[in-house]
């Protein structure tokens, strides 16, 4: 992929690459979940696509959340997706954070929001530290073995 390619089109690449070695295979049904965000620094905006992923946490410096939800389905699914972009603008000092359903299945419903909300004043390694605390302690036994893995970034 070239530099500068839009969301659409890599999803769309990712998605016939995917379809290209399922029907390599009569025996393989495969497909997976993705989210792909450009974001934009100069102005201010993020640009996302969610196929069929945990929706990722915008949290704004006010407090305020947004959920970026599924928008398309999974990737490799169905043939012929016509992926389309979402986009919005962000404000300095907030927040985003991406994560397996391995980091969202073991916790009860919001935690993952309630937890970011609360730790506005903390710097990243320590919301990582609080996170990470929260699923050794709070997270179910019987999701050990799912994949954890949570992004977080700050938008400055």
């Amino acid at each position: 992929m070239s530099k500068g390619v839009s969301a659409n089109i890599v999803m769309k690449e990712l998605d016939y690459q995917l379809h290209n070695i399922v029907e390599s295979d009569n025996d393989l049904y495969h497909y997976c979940t993705a989210i792909y965000m450009f974001i934009d620094t100069t102005k201010q905006t993020i640009e996302y696509i969610n196929a069929g992923h945990p929706p990722a946490i915008y949290l704004d410096k006010n407090g305020r959340q947004k959920e970026l939800k599924t928008t398309v389905p999974p990737i490799g699914l169905f043939k012929g997706i016509d992926f389309h972009s979402s986009t919005f603008s962000y404000t300095k000092g907030a927040r985003l954070l991406l994560y397996t359903d391995g980091v969202s299945e073991p916790l009860e419903e919001n935690r993952l929001g309630s937890l970011l909300k609360d730790s506005t004043t903390l710097t990243l390694e320590n919301v990582k530290d609080k996170l990470s605390k929260t699923l050794e302690e709070d997270g179910n036994k019987c999701y050990k073995n799912d994949d954890q893995c949570f992004i977080l970034i700050d938008l400055k």
